[in-house]
């Protein structure tokens, strides 16, 4: 009895690590972004955005908005805004850049759904 004790254990434990890395990942994904976010001030290039992040963003010009995230866009003198989005954390969690059009920060917002 003692042995299929023993055994349970290391199941249960990595039933509780597949359960739990999902949210630790999504909360780990959070804190880079966040970390990068704040790193990026006004003036910085559209390149120094994207080293920070690096990730994959979505680019959208003046007046389109990212559906996801925004109604209406960015607008003058914005020429192009650019979308980060934390992906586990399922569309409530983002952080976009309004770009001049020298391609310099103007602007910058983290979008979190309720």
């Amino acid at each position: 009895m003692k042995k299929t004790r023993k055994a349970r254990r290391p199941i249960w434990f990595i039933a509780v690590i597949v359960l739990i890395s999902p949210f630790a990942s999504c909360s780990y994904i959070s804190h880079e972004r966040n970390a990068a976010f704040n790193s990026v001030q006004i003036g910085d290039t559209k390149d120094k955005v994207i080293d920070a992040f690096d990730a994959k963003f979505v680019s959208k010009p003046s007046g389109v908005a990212y559906t996801k995230y925004d109604t209406g866009g960015c607008q003058s003198p914005c020429v192009e805004r650019l979308w980060f989005e934390n992906i586990l954390s399922m569309d409530i969690e983002a952080w976009s850049f309004d770009l001049d059009k020298g391609g310099r920060v103007i602007g910058k917002g983290k979008w979190n759904s309720p």
